[in-house]
Parts: C-alpha cells; structure tokens; sequence
C-alpha cells in the first residue's frame, strides 16, 4: 500500500457520505492500534465504533492465523437496522456507521470500490 496522507483520508471519508445519499453516516479510518486518521463529519467522531473495528478486526486475524481461515474481506454487525461496517485497508481499517434505514446495495457498491 502506497503512503497516503491524512488530507487524502479525510477526503475519501467526506465523499463516502456524501455519495452515500444519507445512508452512511459517519465514516472513520483508523490504523491498528486505534489511532483515528481521518473521519467525517469532521465535527465529532465515533471512538466507541473505531474501538469495536479494531477489535473484531484483531479477534478475526487471530481466527484466521490460528485456523487457517481467509482473512475477512470486511465485517457487517447489525444493531437493530443501522450497521457497523469493518473493512480492512491493508494496515488500516476503514469504519463505516449507517443510518437506520440504508440502501445496502450502494453501501456495498461504494465500500467495495475503496482501495489505498
């Protein structure tokens, strides 16, 4: 994965909303280790979701090493109608919270065409 840089994260966060039609709500990257790069919207941020990411991200790694198991390409958590989408980006981890009612085709359609 090249280097990208914070200005760039932040931008791929906005525009993952905003393409979104409402049916994303808050986007976040963040590395391993929790550290929030980017997030939209830029005013407050979800560091309870970025703490759920990393460690489903880090219980799947282990499952994968430990059983021979592929690595998740992402992971959907429902709470009753809004959802928690994981999606690995190489040593980052993408973090995407939907509205109570989202067009899942287009989360999936534009979650899919994100790569670093």
């Amino acid at each position: 994965m090249s280097e990208v840089r914070r200005p760039e994260l932040e931008e791929l966060c906005r525009r993952l909303v905003a393409l979104s039609n409402g049916s994303l709500t808050s986007v976040i990257i963040c590395t391993e280790e929790a550290e929030i790069l980017a997030h939209n919207p830029v005013t407050e941020v979800d560091q309870d979701a970025a703490a759920i990411a990393v460690g489903n991200i880090s219980a799947f790694r282990y499952m994968t090493q430990a059983y021979g198991f592929k690595p998740p390409k992402r992971i959907d958590v429902d709470f009753g109608g809004e959802r928690l989408i994981i999606k690995p980006l190489g040593s980052l981890i993408l973090v995407a919270k939907t509205s109570a009612k989202p067009n899942l085709g287009l989360v999936d359609l534009l979650l899919e065409n994100v790569k670093l």
